[in-house]
């Protein structure tokens, strides 16, 4: 009995190992490769690249063209990696600057090599890659030359993860719920709560229904994003800092609320430090679309500008 137990074990884990290889195998030689462009977004590519480069104005100044492009990180139907390819196509940025820590990079800023666990989940179709790698990996291939840097605050993912930013946040928003539900919140308070709750009705609203880039980047939607995240990270501490019941939480979501500011801040002072340290004709700024409306609302603010800030669309 014990011999066929081995042996079972011995199959199972030659079976494991098999599946692992089989996947880290199928990811570095097919899937990693760069696939060919979609022919509808191929362009033809001259030996000077921006030649090519239409809907993009002549400078006729030394500021640096400045382009915030709002995104959505995951595949979904109406918004992928192409989606953002074709802006990058029309825009021709020399420069690139990701929502990403150093971390993701090596010595020479070339994005890293993924672990094998995500490997394996991209493999075996647990995991994808974000849109804004698919689109940066088919970039490249068409303009080796463009510049890649990481814009994002430093230790970001290690801040989430040491301070269990997702749970605890979620599990306050839960006990600020059950105290509205029981009509035990100041009425200030259940103010602010129907407020966020309305703002993020919006919000959740215009991410099925605003899926296009150029609507993803409207006024509109920055407006939309900008409220709920007023809510989100300072309405919220409000109750929270006020109400007896959640007193345990005070420290946690004060310190969830300052980070938002903090990473914001330092975004825009990173963008501000690429511009200046390249220096070339066009920058775009690829960050999530809940970022864009903080981000050019501060860069607005900077009074002796080396850079223009340009509309997307």
């Amino acid at each position: 009995m014990i011999k066929i137990l081995g042996r079972i074990l011995i199959v199972l884990l030659v079976g494991l190992l098999l599946l692992v290889a089989g996947g880290l195998f199928y990811f570095d030689f097919f899937l990693n490769k760069p696939q060919e462009v979609p022919v509808q977004l191929k362009p033809i590519v001259p030996e000077n690249i921006e030649d090519e480069v239409v809907e993009v104005d002549v400078k006729m100044d030394d500021l640096t063209d400045l382009y915030i492009l709002g995104t959505r990180h995951r595949k979904r139907p109406e918004f992928n990696g192409d989606s953002i390819l074709k802006v990058l196509m029309r825009i021709n940025p020399d420069l690139i600057l990701c929502e990403l820590d150093s971390s993701f990079f090596d010595s020479d800023f070339r994005l890293k090599s993924p672990s094998w666990k995500f490997k394996l989940g991209v493999a075996y179709g647990f995991m994808d890659f974000e849109n804004e790698g698919i689109a940066l990996r088919h970039y490249r291939e068409m303009k080796p030359s463009v510049i890649l840097r990481p814009f994002d605050i430093e230790g970001r993912n290690q801040f989430y993860k040491k301070h269990d930013i997702s749970t605890k946040s979620s599990k306050v928003l839960k006990k600020i719920r059950a105290l509205y539900e029981k009509n035990e919140l100041s009425s200030a308070n259940s103010e602010i709560w129907e407020g966020w709750l309305k703002s993020n009705r919006l919000y959740n609203e215009a991410y099925e229904n605003q899926s296009t880039p150029k609507e993803l980047n409207s006024k509109r939607h920055q407006a939309i994003c900008a409220e709920r995240q007023l809510y989100k990270y300072r309405k919220i501490n409000e109750i929270v800092q006020s109400e007896e019941a959640l007193k345990k939480h005070r420290d946690f979501y004060q310190l969830h609320s300052d980070f938002w500011d903090t990473r914001n801040l330092k975004m825009v002072e990173n963008i501000r430090k690429f511009v200046k340290e390249f220096g070339v004709q066009r920058v775009v700024v690829l960050t999530g679309a809940t970022h864009p409306y903080y981000l050019l609302r501060e860069l607005e603010k900077v009074e002796e500008q080396d850079f223009e800030l340009r509309e997307v669309f």
